[in-house]
Parts: C-alpha cells; sequence; structure tokens
C-alpha cells in the first residue's frame, strides 16, 4: 500500500481522458501476463512502460472512477 499526501500531485493523473479520485498500487510477479489476462477480461489498460525508478506499469481505471495501477520489479543482472 502506498500512500501520499494530497498535494503529491498539483493535478491528479489523467489515464484515458479521466482524472481520478485515488490511486491503488499492486505489486505483482508477472505484468506481462498479468496485463494479457485483464486485455482478455475485456478491460483497457495502458502500455506497459518501463519507469525510470526499475518498475515496468500499466495503469487502468476500475468502474468506481479509481486509477488501478499494477507494477513489476526490474530485475537486474
Amino acid at each position: 500500500l502506498m500512500l501520499a499526501s494530497p498535494h503529491y500531485f498539483p493535478e491528479m493523473p489523467k489515464v484515458q481522458d479521466r482524472f481520478f479520485q485515488s490511486q491503488y498500487y499492486f505489486y505483482v510477479d508477472d505484468i506481462d501476463d498479468l496485463r494479457e489476462r485483464v486485455i482478455a477480461a475485456g478491460a483497457e489498460p495502458t502500455g506497459i512502460i518501463d519507469q525510470p525508478y526499475d518498475m515496468r506499469e500499466f495503469e487502468m481505471p476500475d468502474p468506481d472512477g479509481h486509477l488501478l495501477v499494477f507494477g513489476q520489479d526490474i530485475k537486474k543482472d
């Protein structure tokens, strides 16, 4: 669970042309497989992005207007 102050984002992030009231971040072991299953279930997630803080992530809105973010550690060899 990651919490942020209300001032963390000067403006809430926009995904698929929507602003969100809250974000939920989930750490996963296989982000590629999860994204494929999400798409197969009919959802429309963003593409996977390799972030500069060593996480691979994708985002999607949930039906209640919250932003769901899924992330996997980028393994260093």
